[in-house]
């Protein structure tokens, strides 16, 4: 069995950083590299300051034993009889000591088909340090039939009745195997093309003396490189081990193929001479990967549309070939936005034609790009039937067998909690705002009168949307949880899973507020809607951008990030079951689009019902005297300050 010792120190060392293989070791970079974590039933879990942070407190939750937080990172590559050594900074505060269960540090490992074989528990700590930072070390072997790869894993009473918080720190993963490669290990698109073929330039590290890990370990002699083309590994050449860094050119490579490649470290033997590609002494290292130069590329990806029924529709793509070889295209229909070898074939050629759309082919659509022996797919993409989706006049005659009806059409009848309580509502069509609806709109507090409407995404096909409605807000007493959510399609706040969206009024702010799980964030401005009055509003996305509008007006936007959630629950008045955020006031003629309407539609939805006459600022940008017309008299006020400076001094 070939030797590898790995060490897991802290790096506050000096000059180890980069032979760390547990990427972001230090957390200095938040939660990057770390791609899976996760926290439910009440846990905190940050990865502020450089450091991981967890926190439970199992007294929060009906069962004490649904609670949990963890971190996996990256994975890298292990191998049955690998000797790892271990070190973690962690500081703890538990709430009473001492813990029966503790947190779990620990490794799990996978076979080449990313199958869990087995975990590795390395430490399980249950004791109470006040915050104080201490460090953990020790040793362990890998020793799972068929393993290939693991990852750390932190985890915070996730598989346990843990109860406590825990800061992580400083985690790197280095020894005297080869390290830092180049390629970067699962790089694609790499080398250069020479007579036809491709070479690929590599480099790595030396390892690293254990007792002094800041320079090569003076034992390692010769660099073996193997290459691995899928038929098996074979030894290409030795390279002296005569600096801290090595390379090596790979030549007359496959275009268009994955390689995986190693370097074994070849040290002096007692007895004399160099430990051999097969000798048990020889280091084993890591197994790396790199994809050839890709000679077919897709320069141009099709968009995804939304348009009227009736109307043409034209997907385009466009690729290239290095050597200018033939190029055929195959377009495809999918029910969903997965490459799957049943999805219906189409039409060949760079450019998919659709014709007088309707609802049949509102779906997601891709190309398979092929030149040889190489076929590439482009990005699926959907069409969308621009429509109203839904609408829900929350009057009392639209209100049947606890469900607030949807007048469109398209089914989503909004099941509604607790007892409904109707109310004198905006919306009647007479354009006097003046005149209200007797029992016209539904009032809206704690259990009574929110609806689910199940889990209809607006945006599925379109990577658009538009809802738009009217409220009366009544502040509450406690600004904290003033927080009075219009409409939402979120579960809870606890993974991108379960939140896509939501529409409500901050009452601490008194402003209308769009909000995405990921980062999306816009509102309508400080003290713009008061308590006791109603308003109309809109919130639009485009398919990157967010707008709110209150009373047929703009009143601004920003870049809105969503990252998930498409899958949750579309609620009235009402997120999952944070009682805190529930509407608190009256809702009126709640509408759905699959489309981002204009500012004009917006403002047609609210003139309609008080007859006023609106100013889309938004479209007057140069609108100098400030009376919502671009004219002579704006033109006038340019003239008469043409040329004029506020420079000081005046140039």
């Amino acid at each position: 069995m070939n030797k590898t010792y790995y060490f897991l120190l802290i790096l506050a060392i000096t000059g180890i950083a980069q032979a760390n293989l547990i990427t972001n070791g230090d957390f200095a970079d938040g939660n990057a590299n770390w791609p899976e974590t996760g926290s439910w039933g009440g846990q905190n879990l940050s990865f502020a300051n450089g450091e991981l942070y967890m926190d439970s407190n199992a007294s929060n939750l009906d069962d004490t034993e649904d609670y949990g937080a963890f971190a996996r990172s990256e994975r890298f590559s292990v191998y049955q009889g690998m000797e790892l050594g271990y070190s973690i900074d962690y500081a703890t505060w538990v709430s009473a000591t001492p813990q029966t269960e503790g947190y779990l540090f620990r490794l799990q490992c996978f076979d080449d088909q990313g199958e869990w074989v087995g975990d590795i528990l390395l430490e399980e700590i249950t004791d109470h340090t006040g915050f104080g930072w201490n460090t953990l070390t020790g040793q362990f072997t890998v020793d799972f039939a068929n393993v290939a790869e693991a990852t750390v894993e932190l985890s915070n009473g996730a598989y346990n009745s843990f109860n406590g918080a825990v800061k992580v720190d400083n985690i790197a993963l280095f020894g005297p195997s080869a390290w830092d490669p180049v390629p970067e290990n699962g790089a694609q698109d790499v080398g250069t093309v020479q007579n036809e073929a491709c070479d690929v330039d590599l480099s790595w590290k030396t390892g690293l003396k254990i007792a002094d890990p800041t320079i090569p370990d003076p034992n390692i002699v010769t660099h073996y490189v193997y290459l691995n083309d899928g038929s098996g590994w074979t030894l290409q050449d030795d390279v002296n081990a005569d600096s801290p860094e090595a390379t090596y050119t790979l030549t007359g490579l496959s275009f268009n193929k994955q390689y995986l490649w190693r370097v074994d470290e070849g040290v002096s033997l007692a007895g004399g001479g160099v430990s051999g590609p097969e000798d048990p002494e020889t280091i084993q290292g890591p197994v790396w990967s790199f994809g050839s130069y890709v000679t077919l590329s897709i320069t141009e990806q099709p968009e995804t549309a939304a348009v009227d029924a009736g109307s043409d529709v034209d997907f385009t793509l466009a690729a290239e070939t290095l050597f200018d070889s033939p190029i055929s295209y195959q377009w495809y229909k999918s029910a969903d936005d997965v490459v799957d070898d049943s999805d219906e074939a189409l039409t060949s050629g760079d450019v998919l034609t659709l014709t007088d759309v309707d609802l049949t082919d509102e779906t997601f659509y891709y190309c398979a790009v092929s030149s040889g022996s190489l076929t590439l797919h482009s990005n699926v993409v959907s069409l969308g039937i621009r429509r109203k989706l839904a609408h829900w006049s929350l009057d009392d005659v639209d209100y049947s067998e606890s469900q607030y009806i949807d007048l469109s059409n398209s089914g989503n009848d909004a099941s509604v909690g607790g007892t409904p309580e109707f109310v004198d509502g905006f919306v009647n069509g007479d354009q006097d705002p003046n005149t209200l609806k007797a029992n016209g709109a539904v009032k809206i507090y704690e259990n009574d009168g929110w609806a689910d409407a199940g889990t209809f995404n607006p945006a599925e096909y379109s990577d658009q949307f538009t809802v738009s409605g009217w409220f009366k807000w009544t502040q509450h007493s406690d600004p904290a949880v003033d927080w009075n959510t219009l409409v939402s399609k979120r579960d809870n706040w606890t993974s991108s899973d379960d939140n896509m969206f939501m529409i409500l009024v901050a009452g601490p702010s008194k402003q209308l507020v769009m909000q995405s799980w990921g980062d999306g964030y816009i509102g309508s401005g400080q003290d713009s809607v008061q308590p006791n009055e109603w308003y109309h509003f809109a919130a639009v996305y485009t398919g990157e951008v967010g707008r709110v509008y209150l009373n047929g007006q703009f009143a601004g936007e920003a870049e809105y990030p969503m990252q998930g959630g498409e899958d949750s629950t579309f609620y009235i008045g009402r997120i999952g079951d944070d009682l805190g955020q529930r509407f608190d006031g009256a809702i009126d003629d709640i509408q759905v689009y699959n489309y981002a309407l204009s500012s004009e539609h917006i403002a047609g939805l609210y003139q309609d019902e008080t007859g006023e006459t609106i100013c889309l600022k938004d479209l007057v940008w140069y609108d100098l005297t400030d009376d919502c017309a671009v004219n002579m008299d704006d033109f006038m006020v340019m003239v008469d300050q043409w040329l004029d400076s506020g420079m000081y001094p005046a140039e």
